[in-house]
């Protein structure tokens, strides 16, 4: 297994708790606190620390280009952990002609959690029953009771896209289910 392909995932996860970090300090006006945050994340994507991927099972598809883990996956990098019941990583079709060989990176079209899918670094968490980091488009999408924590300050909606490279999240919801910000104000001493 290439660490490349897991790094990817681990710094989309990454960049999906900064989320919890950088909201409620852009809440409080306090727009230095948010971006400690991102660097945090930042550092933790191009760490050089291994990788280690636990599952009960790994699938090699190479005709699909596709590397799939099941049951109890659970991926850990730093002070990152990602858990969730399936990981499918699944890569870009070869292109023709090309003289320069791609990174790992690269040559990820997207990268898909599945299954009670849980991602935490200190007291950040961020929990959905699935979540995709497509490469191309650098962004996270959680579905399925998708929630983002930091200590007690929670957001949660139908759906949390993460744009990375843009700093930006959308939190959607609707009328059955409305997007809920619960923030704790920061005590002054």
């Amino acid at each position: 297994m290439k660490p490349g392909l897991i790094r990817i995932f681990a710094a989309a996860t990454a960049f999906a708790t900064t989320f919890a970090g950088g909201f409620p300090a852009l809440a409080a006006g306090n727009q230095k606190a948010a971006k400690q945050n991102v660097t945090m994340s930042e550092k933790v994507a191009k760490s050089d620390s291994p990788i280690r991927i636990v599952a009960d099972r790994l699938e090699v598809m190479q005709p699909d280009r596709a590397l799939v883990f099941e049951g109890h996956v659970v991926v850990r990098q730093d002070d990152v952990t990602i858990t969730g019941n399936k990981m499918r990583v699944v890569g870009l079709p070869p292109e023709k002609g090309k003289e320069k060989e791609d990174s790992i990176s690269e040559k990820i079209d997207y990268i898909e959690m599945d299954g009670d899918v849980k991602v935490t670094q200190k007291d950040r968490v961020a929990t959905a029953q699935k979540a995709v980091f497509y490469q191309r488009e650098q962004k996270v999408v959680m579905r399925g009771h998708p929630s983002v924590t930091k200590g007690k300050d929670r957001i949660e909606g139908t759906v949390i896209t993460i744009y990375l490279q843009q700093g930006r999240s959308i939190v959607e919801g609707g009328k059955e289910t409305p997007v809920e910000a619960i923030l704790f104000p920061s005590k002054k001493e």
